[in-house]
């Protein structure tokens, strides 16, 4: 029986061993044939344009963050954002009602990307769910991916800021169906731009609003690591260091 558990182990053993060198060959490979992916690179994909913010006083640089991980995968992220838009000049408080800058933070997806292609199919997938417009239509991956084992991991991040402003900002919102049980962000507009038919689309049921003083900035990253035979657990830290250096700069 001892003798059957030691096989087993020296079995594993040699198993593990083999696959570390068929992966270290094909990237050796890779690297001598001058291939892109030898190494591993990352890189980025946003679903909107970036904002352009007027510039903010010192003293306005309160903010108020909300971290959220909905994906199976552990991330050590939170404290490390933290300390990164600390980084950029912000005071973070507790308090929302004293913050002039609220900041969501919801990562939605780590895994593979089968299409490999830079992020690309995910932002026009994401970009759709969040009601942003455009179309999506899933594309095969190519055949290079297969044949060079190139293998692609995102990772997709909402990011929505909420900026504190002296006047009203009235929103106008899409009615959702019941089920989804949430608001899509369509249009928003201060109150002394919105038309007067805003109130009679409302109450015909069209559209409805929402009044306050933030303004709203609604976006999704995806943030990719591409390598020869790259694994989870290589593509995860590599991609956890460009979200933390990346991420702040969307701060005014």
């Amino acid at each position: 029986m001892f003798s059957q558990k030691i096989s087993a182990l020296f079995l594993a053993f040699v198993m593990s061993i083999t696959f570390c060198s068929c992966v270290q060959f094909d990237r050796t490979c890779a690297e001598i044939n001058g291939h892109k992916y030898a190494n591993l690179k990352t890189g980025q994909k946003w679903t909107d344009r970036i904002p352009r913010f007027k510039p903010v006083k010192s003293e306005d640089k309160t903010a108020w963050i909300s971290f959220r991980n909905m994906t199976q995968q552990n991330f050590d992220l939170e404290t490390k954002l933290r300390r990164a838009v600390e980084a950029r000049g912000y005071m973070l408080i507790d308090n929302p009602d004293e913050a002039n800058f609220h900041i969501y933070y919801t990562m939605r997806f780590f895994g593979e990307n089968d299409n490999i292609d830079g992020g690309q199919s995910m932002a026009s997938k994401y970009r759709i769910e969040r009601g942003r417009g455009g179309s999506w239509h899933p594309v095969q991956a190519p055949q290079g991916g297969t044949v060079d084992k190139t293998v692609e991991y995102d990772l997709v991040l909402d990011v929505d800021i909420a900026q504190w402003k002296e006047g009203i900002v009235r929103r106008k919102l899409q009615d959702l169906s019941k089920d989804k049980q949430t608001e899509k962000m369509v249009d928003i507009t201060p109150v002394s731009e919105v038309s007067s038919s805003f109130e009679n689309k409302r109450q015909e049921g069209q559209s409805y609003g929402e009044e306050d003083h933030y303004f709203w900035y609604v976006n999704t990253l995806i943030l990719w690591a591409k390598q020869i035979r790259l694994s989870s657990d290589e593509a995860q830290p590599a991609i956890e260091e460009a979200l933390v250096r990346s991420l702040p700069q969307f701060l005014p």
